[in-house]
């Protein structure tokens, strides 16, 4: 039996469903919008990703992981697809969602192997922030506890506010998820000092940015700053970058039966783009309004652990 054993987060890129949504801004994924999204390109890009998912992890990988978590998923019709795909329906994945207050309908989940994962408890933590519009809820952070095989653990999901309205506008939003997560995190040691909480997430921040260095005051070590990460998870305004991140207390980093191993970004050749002038960025479905069957414009990242008896 191997031992090792991965865990992974992935922005999964605007996987909607055709139908329009009634509470939700999707119009521009329906058959009728700008990317004329059917039935046809929905299910491409639920089988591409499913394809990476059942991939993910070092080049030794014998499974795909235990549990992820994943963010810009629109409802539990596109993680039931998801989980039901050819790639991944013979790992009986279950997920963990909710439906967030964002306006475009994009939340974050838990996908996870039953047969390694025992799910305990889960919920969401949601704030308000200052937006252009007056107060906007932001993306929820999702919270899980269970047993990943004998240990107990906390993870805590993430998908903070994006910088496409400009870094410096956002930053206070990202400022205020950071603390609201050093919150959640500080009410778990409250109750148990000896907790085991592991955070990932798209966080739109960098590693040595200050909502993670300063307004997240606890001490974790993030495993994004390895030099496995290479240039980064993802391309935004033409420059490499480590949104996506995935970050561990001491307490399991110094656990003695779950061992951390490594951790690293998931980039085969098949997801990276070919030609042109994004050539080396992650091949993504769509290309201003041009479909090309890709994948996410991010790439997954992933944590690898070894499990002592």
């Amino acid at each position: 039996m191997n031992s090792k054993h991965t865990i992974a987060f992935y922005n999964l890129e605007n996987l909607f469903d055709p139908e329009e949504g009634k509470h939700t801004l999707d119009a521009n994924f329906t058959p009728t919008g700008i990317y004329r999204w059917n039935q046809g390109k929905y299910r491409r890009k639920i089988d591409n990703l499913g394809k990476v998912i059942s991939e993910i992890g070092p080049k030794n990988s014998e499974n795909p992981p235990v549990f992820l978590g994943v963010c810009e998923v629109e409802n539990q019709t596109c993680l039931q697809d998801l989980i039901n795909c050819d790639s991944l329906s013979e790992y009986q994945y279950s997920f963990v969602h909710f439906e967030s207050n964002d306006r475009r309908g994009l939340d974050t989940a838990f996908l996870y192997r039953s047969k390694h994962f025992n799910l305990l408890n889960s919920k969401t933590f949601s704030i308000e922030v200052e937006g252009r519009m007056g107060k906007e809820p932001t993306r929820d952070i999702l919270y899980v506890e269970g047993d990943l095989f004998d240990e107990h653990l906390h993870v805590l999901i993430n998908h903070w506010p994006s910088r496409l309205e400009g870094s410096r506008s956002t930053r206070k939003k990202r400022q205020a998820l950071a603390r609201e997560l050093d919150k959640i995190v500080g009410s778990i040691y409250q109750k148990d000092p000896k907790s085991k909480i592991l955070i990932v997430g798209d966080f739109n921040d960098q590693p040595k940015d200050y909502s993670l260095r300063v307004d997240f005051t606890h001490d974790f070590f993030n495993a994004s700053e390895q030099n496995d990460f290479g240039p980064g998870t993802a391309r935004f305004k033409n420059k490499w970058v480590i949104f996506d991140q995935i970050l561990l207390d001491h307490n399991l980093l110094n656990n003695e039966s779950l061992n951390y191993v490594t951790a690293g970004v998931y980039s085969p050749p098949y997801l990276i783009e070919t030609r042109g002038r994004h050539k080396g960025s992650p091949k993504r479905s769509f290309r201003g309004k041009r479909y090309q069957n890709g994948y996410s414009d991010h790439f997954p990242v992933y944590a690898v652990f070894d499990l002592s008896h």
